[in-house]
């Protein structure tokens, strides 16, 4: 069994897809003990709920399902809100890295499945006013296209846990 740890928050975060906004409540991990718990040893996480690592100054991250019993989709996203990958239904428990291919500002971890269902993908914009410097009015800047499953996701590898 995993000792607690307090996270920050929750609080409420929008993504906005362009054609729909959807309202997460979201946990918050800032220090290098809540970035590596994460999500690990929760049975359930419901439908609206959520964990956002936050990585100030921006950088590459990557996340891993240790310990992790429930399966999540992950948004990695830039300083501006743009969501610039999203990995699909990340396999509970594998060690298998998941990256994000150059610096994000912060992952938002949401249940797997979620973002297929409410029409989630990159380009999408997570607004947030506690965290401004994360999130700007601006338009979204033109994000690739990258959203894979676990299966093709990087080597194993993991440089942080969670």
């Amino acid at each position: 069994m995993l000792a607690p740890i307090e996270f920050g928050g929750p609080e409420p975060l929008t993504i906005d897809t362009g054609e729909a906004q959807h309202v997460f409540l979201a946990e918050i991990a800032t220090t290098p003990e809540q970035l590596a718990r994460g999500l690990m040893g929760r049975e359930t996480l419901d439908p609206d709920a959520a964990m956002l690592f936050v990585y100030m100054p921006p950088r590459r991250a990557s996340m891993w399902m240790e310990n992790t019993l429930v399966s999540l989709d992950l948004l990695f996203i830039r300083e501006d809100g743009t969501v610039v990958k999203l990995i699909a239904n990340a396999q509970p428990g594998s060690h298998r890295s998941l990256g994000s291919d150059f610096d994000v500002a912060a992952v938002l971890e949401i249940a797997g499945g979620r973002a297929a269902e409410l029409g989630i993908r990159p380009g999408a914009i997570l607004r947030d006013e506690a965290y401004g410097s994360l999130v700007t009015d601006s338009a979204a800047v033109e994000a690739p296209e990258t959203t894979e499953s676990e299966d093709a996701a990087a080597p194993e590898s993991p440089s942080e846990a969670q």
